[in-house]
């Protein structure tokens, strides 16, 4: 896949057997299958694996030096030919080269074997010219090759096929090379060609398909959308379409010409899965078929056996939204009527269990009545707010709902909004009605689409009159309840208002003065607001720019969250005086990173800017120090990582930003208190035209981890204690407590005022427990996200951890101090009181009839 796995499905289910993850940084060229083993052609054409098709283990690897972008060709007896740079190797079955050739020329290669001889396809894209050379299979000795001269051939429309060679012009024409013979080239224009196992397709300006076998035509295929197989039977071409009247499904005898299988599955449409993408025909009849919206899936004699929904394996966006309150007929109500009778057993096989007396039947039936009462997979909402539906938005355009209790798809919709911005559109506190999605697309031609959060239902859809660089919730609403979004066109100097309606707009126009945004360039950032609108435009005016220093530009930046609350802005110290912090929702944190010219030794500036007026706030360098750069920014403190040249581990530094100005500092909480007490204080707006005085607190750590993104935990208040969210290169998510990332931590011996703040001694190296690590042993393959939202109760937080897999858990960070646990037994509370009623009764006449007893004595 594109995100660097390999994996091999079963046909009967389309089940995993087995996964093997490559470099999800550097996915692979290649891949061919020689019946025991699959290869794999990876990292620029530098790596070549072979994983048996069994199990998936690794059974050889063969490195290329400074290779380049390849391809591969699986031989009949198992060897390998491969092609990386101008280099083609042939590798044996235990990873040797048997041997090599030098094609100096070489350049978008493709392979093909015909009798004893590989053949070499290449297009000179600088010279015009497509080449064919034949090489021995024995001994890689080049034994014949040929040549065609052709006008602006295009970059990846060539191929081979036995001894001849094909390639697309710009101007629809193609050109053909033979060795050893005459080439014929087919007659005609052309928009695309794509040559397969045993044929070339040539798709005209109608989107009709043509198949040729280098003498001439073999079939056509009418129509928009049909999309040819490179692989098949032996002398066989599959081609799929999917419209919306359902898929069809061809196969084509190359020598006969003729068509000898055929079929359709009117259920499976392009309005739920988009047109085919790429298509695969396998042995008995069978087609692979990768849509559009990324789902794969089987047919056979044109009926889908099962169907992958791929795009959750490409996640971009997500969204944590409630479940409806109550049950409608859609989805099933799990809740069980379980009688008085069963409810009494299994407390008592709890009590059993409790004291250490349960039997291994006990055990077993107290294990399957707690799945079955699991409260975790109701389709509705809770009290606490645990159950969430979680709405993901892929890299196509796919959205999906999903129940955060087992990850089931509760609904699934196509957009075809490709690299798309979700956003909440409307909500309802009540949660009488169901919240609304919007999902913005960006670029030239963009649309909105606006979907039923509960059930996925498209409500309403829409083109946007302009390019679409950036959207920007808005915190404003329209008098329908509707979230307002700007789209933003910088090359036009122009944005429009979601909803476009005059309700809308002048709800903007009223507070357009205080809207304030800004862009990141590779060297310079660009703040911006609007000015008056004009027909339902608003202008885009330019109010300042900031150049960064650093040769390699911005390596990293974040943001504060404006739904992120902040407790209390005061921070009381060991000595009882009072630090407020300095919290700024327009303050933005970059960092860049510049190459020495002398040394060429890297280093990372880190900045806070303001961007109302783009006013440098802060600035700080760090040594040899590269990126890239991951930073998350919470109330007033930032957290970054980045790689250390000086001890070639990750590095991790922490700001923390407090209000240093003259009625604030150097104040006791006493004072505080007593100032709020009396109407003194309040909390005012701060202006950022206005010069901060700003006393910023800074620590650099180490950490023994790889890392990749941050998150951080939040809660419903901001109460909770915070946990900062580390993914690892191996998967994993690790929880640094905030305390450990304090950057007053003492650097010599704490003093009384430091222990009464709770501070930990500074330590160089951050600790490594293995509880915190939140996966539990169980990697989350290319993990690239860690997203997180509150609940209705302060102590816990939902944690979702996204890349090719997804993983959900909670986690409360200052643990469970407001709720029970959920295999709390209220029956054996009850029970217990009674009991302890019970006995004091008894206890009590025991001791009257006593009492009276020492009387008569």
């Amino acid at each position: 896949t594109d995100q660097g796995v390999v994996a091999m499905l079963s046909p009967e289910d389309g089940e995993v057997v087995w996964r093997r993850m490559l470099d999800w940084e550097a996915p692979f060229d290649a891949l061919t299958e020689t019946g025991e083993r699959v290869v794999v052609l990876s990292r620029g054409g530098e790596t070549l694996r072979a994983f048996s098709a069994e199990d998936g283990k690794v059974e050889w690897e063969f490195n290329f030096e400074g290779g380049s972008a390849g391809t591969l060709l699986g031989m009949p007896d198992g060897r390998v030919v491969a092609s990386s740079g101008s280099h083609v190797a042939m590798i044996d079955t235990s990873g040797n080269e048997v041997w090599a050739s030098e094609l100096p020329s070489l350049q978008q290669a493709s392979l093909c074997q015909e009798g004893g001889k590989v053949y070499v396809a290449s297009v000179s894209l600088a010279k015009d010219t497509l080449s064919i050379t034949e090489i021995s299979v024995e001994d890689g000795s080049v034994t014949n090759s040929a040549s065609a001269k052709g006008s602006s051939l295009v970059a990846g429309q060539s191929g081979c096929l036995g001894a001849s060679a094909f390639a697309l012009s710009s101007g629809g024409a193609v050109v053909a090379a033979r060795v050893g013979g005459e080439a014929r080239a087919p007659v005609g224009v052309f928009d695309e060609l794509q040559v397969s196992h045993s044929a070339v397709a040539l798709t005209d300006s109608s989107g009709g398909v043509s198949l040729w076998d280098g003498r001439g035509k073999v079939h056509s295929f009418d129509g928009k959308g049909w999309v040819v197989s490179p692989i098949g039977p032996p002398g066989q071409v599959g081609a799929v379409r999917v419209a919306d009247s359902g898929a069809e499904f061809v196969t084509v005898d190359v020598a006969k010409k003729a068509v000898v299988s055929s079929g359709s599955s009117p259920g499976f449409t392009s309005h739920d899965h988009g047109a085919a993408a790429r298509v695969f025909t396998l042995p008995g009849a069978r087609h692979l078929v990768v849509s559009r919206d990324d789902s794969l899936s089987l047919h056979s004699e044109g009926h889908p056996e099962w169907v992958r929904e791929e795009a959750l394996a490409d996640v971009q966006k997500v969204l944590f939204l409630d479940l409806p309150k109550t049950v409608d007929g859609s989805l099933p109500d799990d809740e069980a009527d379980l009688p008085l009778s069963e409810r009494l057993q299994m407390e008592m096989a709890r009590l059993r269990q409790v004291i250490g007396m349960a039997t291994a039947e006990e055990e077993a039936a107290l294990k399957e009545y707690r799945q079955r009462t699991s409260a975790n997979l109701k389709p509705m909402l809770d009290q606490a707010g645990f159950r969430k539906l979680l709405v993901v938005l892929s890299g196509s355009g796919k959205a999906f709902g999903l129940h955060n209790g087992d990850g089931r798809i509760l609904w699934s919709t196509w957009t075809a909004v490709e690299d798309g911005e979700l956003a909440l559109w409307t909500s309802d506190i009540s949660v009488a009605a169901a919240p609304m999605v919007a999902i913005v697309g960006r670029g030239e031609g963009a649309r909105a689409v606006f979907l039923d959060g509960h059930h996925g239902t498209k409500t309403d859809e829409s083109a946007l009159a302009l390019k679409v660089d950036q959207v920007l919730p808005l915190p404003l609403q329209d008098p329908s309840g509707a979230h307002l979004l700007l789209c933003i066109d910088y090359a036009a100097s122009a944005a429009r208002v979601l909803p476009d309606a005059t309700e809308a707009q002048e709800a903007l126009q009223a507070v357009k003065d205080t809207v304030f945004f800004y862009r990141i360039g590779q060297d310079a950032v660009q703040g911006y607001t609007l000015g008056a609108p004009q027909k339902g435009v608003f202008p885009v005016l330019e109010l300042w720019k900031t150049t960064l220093h650093g040769s390699n530009g911005v390596v990293g930046h974040a943001a504060p969250l404006r739904e992120d609350p902040t407790f209390t802005q005061a921070r009381v110290l060991g000595d009882r005086s009072v630090m407020y912090r300095y919290v700024n929702p327009n303050s933005l944190f970059v960092a860049t990173e510049d190459v020495g010219a002398k040394d060429g030794v890297s280093s990372i500036t880190a900045q806070v800017l303001d961007t109302v007026t783009g006013r440098m706030l802060y600035r700080v360098e760090h040594a040899e120090a590269a990126g890239p750069v991951e930073a998350v920014f919470r109330e007033n403190w930032i957290v970054y990582k980045y790689w250390s040249l000086r001890t070639h581990r990750t590095q991790v530094s922490v700001l923390e930003l407090y209000d240093d100005h003259a009625t604030r500092k150097d104040q006791s909480a006493a004072e505080a208190a007593a100032k709020y007490l009396q109407g003194a204080t309040s909390n005012l707006t701060m202006s950022s035209f206005s010069v901060p005085s700003l006393r910023v607190a800074g620590q650099s750590f180490l950490l023994g981890l790889p890392g990749r993104p941050l998150g951080v935990t939040t809660s419903r208040s901001g109460i909770t204690a915070r946990w900062v969210l580390v993914g690892t290169a191996e998967g994993q998510v690790y929880a640094l407590d905030k305390r450990f990332l304090d950057p007053r931590r003492p650097t010599g011996k704490p003093t009384k005022e430091d222990k009464e703040e709770r501070l930990m001694p500074y330590s160089e190296n951050l600790p490594l427990i293995p509880h915190m690590f939140l996966t539990y042993g169980k990697p989350v393959g290319g993990l690239r996200a860690v997203a997180t939202a509150p609940s209705r109760l302060e102590s816990t937080s939902h944690l979702l951890a996204v890349g090719v897999d997804l993983m959900y858990t909670r986690v409360a960070p200052s643990k469970s101090f407001d709720r029970l646990e959920d295999d709390f037994s209220h029956i054996l509370l009850i029970l217990t009181m009674l009991g302890l009623a019970a006995g004091t009764m008894v206890l009590y006449r025991l001791a009257k009839t006593d009492d009276l007893k020492r009387k008569w004595e």
